[in-house]
């Protein structure tokens, strides 16, 4: 058993002589990227882009620039053409109703073909894709 000579302290940690930075310089660089990105994003989306989309009846909700491919499946997030404007509402509903949300495509091109393709099979027309798209429409902006 190893004993003290003295018992420990408590209280205070000694001062440190260089403050602990709470970012670092190429994170705070990519944070001003960002910031950019998110303003040219939301004037060229001029809103909620599900208005386009049959309806986005949220006004005076706050807008969230969302990347269509996430990063962690490749996608990146200083990319304008990666990135869309939603209301927190529907922003929410992308991520809670995954599935319509990428037969509407939210999620992007790839995600969306593969969605009609199982929900369809192979052989299928425009007018069997037109109808999955707006009964995907109609549940993704289903109230609950």
């Amino acid at each position: 058993m190893i004993r003290r000579r003295q018992p420990l302290r408590r209280g205070a940690l000694p001062p440190r002589r260089v403050p602990i930075k709470t970012r670092s310089e190429k994170r705070r660089q990519a944070d001003r990227v960002r910031t950019q990105v998110r303003r040219e994003v939301i004037e060229r989306d001029g809103g909620c882009i599900m208005r386009a989309y049959g309806g986005c009846d949220t006004y005076g909700v706050p807008l969230d620039v969302d990347e269509i491919v996430s990063r962690g499946r490749g996608g990146d997030y200083l990319n304008p053409a990666n990135c869309q404007t939603l209301c927190r509402r529907h922003h929410d509903l992308k991520h809670s109703r995954i599935h319509y949300a990428s037969i509407i495509g939210l999620w992007g091109d790839a995600a969306m073909r593969l969605h009609v393709h199982n929900e369809l099979g192979a052989d299928f027309d425009l007018a069997d894709e037109f109808e999955l798209h707006e009964r995907a429409l109609r549940a993704y902006n289903e109230r609950d």
